[in-house]
C-alpha cells in the first residue's frame, strides 16, 4: 500500500524539523557567546548585511554601502564583537552579532503629531448653515464656525511643533541606541539551508571572507606589518569569492598594476589587478571592490 503524497510530504515535515532545530542548537554551542572580528562595516539597523549565496558575488557592495549611507555604521571593519543570536529558518540563517541590530520600525521612541477631529459643534454649525436662510443669522453662524476651525487650527500647529521638537530628540536617542545595538549577517539560500553551513566548520568557511572566527582585529595601526611579511603570511591564504579588495591589499600590498575590465559594458566598476605574493603573481578580478576570479602563477 503506498502512502499519499502529502501523508510523505508531512512525513518530511515531521522528520526534518528536529534535525534542523539540532542543527542550530549545534551552531549556538559553537558560537554563541563567541568573540569575532568583523571584516567588513556594518549597517546599524537590524537589516544587517545579506549575503545571498545563491549568487555568485554574494556581497552587494552597493546593498551595503546604502544601508550605511542610511543607518550609520553600527560596526567597523576591525571590531571585535560577541555572538549574541543565531537562527535557522527556511532558506535563511541569522547570525547576530552585538545585539543584531536596532530595529528602526518598532524600536523607534519618534510618535506622530495626534490632530483634532472636527467638533460636534462644528458638526452641527455646517448643517445649520446649509438650511438657514436668514442673511443676518447664517453670517453670524458662519463667523462662529471660522472661530471654531481657527481654533481646532492653532492647536493642531501646536501639536505638529511639539512632536517635531520631540521627535529631534527622538532621533538622537534612537542614534545612540542604534550605534550600541550592533548588527547581523543574513545568510540566504536557494530554496534551503544547505547541510554544510548548518556544521560550525563549514558555516565558518561560508563567511570567512567577512568574519575572522579568531577573534583577532583586522584593525591595522600606522606601524602594522612590512609589505614583505604579510605577503609572506599570505601564502597560505585561500582566497575566495566575495573577498574584499582591501583585505587582498592588506596581505598583499598594492597591486602592481592593473586595468579596467576588456569589453565590460555593464556599468559596474570592474578592475584586473595583479599582485605579487613572494614568488607567486596572482591575477585578481575585482567588481565593485569585490573578488570574482583569481589566478595564481609563478613570476
Amino acid at each position: 500500500m503506498t502512502i499519499p503524497r502529502t501523508a510523505a510530504l508531512m512525513a518530511l515535515l515531521l522528520l526534518s524539523s528536529p534535525a534542523l532545530a539540532q542543527n542550530e542548537t549545534a551552531l549556538k554551542n559553537a558560537f554563541m557567546g563567541r568573540q569575532v572580528a568583523i571584516r567588513v562595516d556594518m549597517p546599524a539597523s537590524h537589516k544587517g548585511v545579506d549575503l545571498r549565496f545563491d549568487r555568485d558575488i554574494p556581497f552587494d557592495l552597493k546593498e551595503n554601502s546604502d544601508r550605511i549611507r542610511a543607518y550609520d555604521a553600527a560596526l567597523k571593519a576591525g571590531d571585535v564583537m560577541p555572538v549574541t543570536y543565531i537562527k535557522v529558518k527556511g532558506d535563511l540563517i541569522e547570525f547576530h552579532l552585538g545585539g543584531g541590530g536596532f530595529n528602526w520600525f518598532s524600536e523607534s521612541s519618534s510618535k506622530s503629531a495626534s490632530l483634532s477631529s472636527k467638533t460636534v459643534r462644528e458638526s452641527d454649525l455646517e448643517k445649520e448653515i446649509k438650511n438657514e436662510t436668514d442673511r443676518d443669522r447664517k453670517r453670524r453662524l458662519e463667523r462662529e464656525l471660522d472661530d471654531l476651525r481657527r481654533d481646532r487650527d492653532r492647536r493642531d500647529d501646536r501639536e505638529r511643533r511639539d512632536v517635531e521638537e520631540f521627535n529631534l530628540r527622538a532621533k538622537d536617542r534612537d542614534m545612540d541606541r542604534a550605534l550600541k545595538s550592533g548588527s547581523r549577517f543574513n545568510l540566504r539560500f536557494k530554496k534551503n539551508v544547505p547541510p554544510d553551513a548548518l556544521t560550525p566548520e563549514g558555516f565558518e568557511r561560508y563567511l570567512d571572507p567577512w568574519i575572522d572566527f579568531s577573534g583577532r582585529s583586522t584593525r591595522r595601526s600606522s606601524s602594522s606589518t612590512s609589505p614583505s611579511s604579510s605577503r609572506s603570511a599570505s601564502q597560505n591564504r585561500d582566497w575566495r569569492k566575495g573577498t574584499p579588495r582591501r583585505d587582498m591589499e592588506d596581505a598583499l600590498g598594492k597591486a602592481r598594476r592593473e586595468k579596467s575590465c576588456p569589453g565590460d559594458d555593464s556599468g559596474l566598476d570592474c578592475r584586473i589587478a595583479t599582485f605579487d605574493d613572494g614568488d607567486d603573481e596572482i591575477e585578481a578580478t575585482f567588481v565593485e571592490g569585490v573578488l570574482v576570479r583569481f589566478s595564481t602563477r609563478r613570476r
